[in-house]
């Protein structure tokens, strides 16, 4: 059975449901670079630098602005973006993503009470 149809069940308004994800990830125009970045990360914090294939997402801003309108096609509707390095450079970038995904109507619903 799936969330949405749990929801159903008990009778909450999936509109208003949370679902969230938090996407790790650096943005550079050379994709080898961003990974690179990835890599190194989840080695520091996690001992394992191949958790960039299954937990990192890195690229353009086109390339991460299509795995966040994957992940609020697929009904996330918290998408938490976390550069994992060069943070003030990736603000920049960052905006660049929400804007290329229409957010924050997107990907802001009314928080629920």
């Amino acid at each position: 059975m799936t969330l949405r149809e749990h929801l159903e069940e008990f009778g909450r308004d999936v509109t208003r449901f949370p679902v969230s994800k938090r996407v790790f990830l650096s943005i550079d125009d050379d994709p080898l670079r961003a990974r690179a970045e990835l890599e190194s990360w989840f080695g520091d914090i996690y001992g394992k630098p191949g958790l960039v294939d299954s937990h990192g997402v890195f690229g353009s801003v086109s390339d991460v602005a299509a795995h966040v309108e994957e992940l609020v096609d697929a009904g996330a509707n918290h998408v938490i973006l976390n550069p994992v390095g060069r943070h003030l450079e990736q603000l920049e970038e960052l905006a660049r993503v929400v804007d290329a995904v229409g957010a924050p109507a997107a990907l802001s619903p009314e928080p629920t009470r």
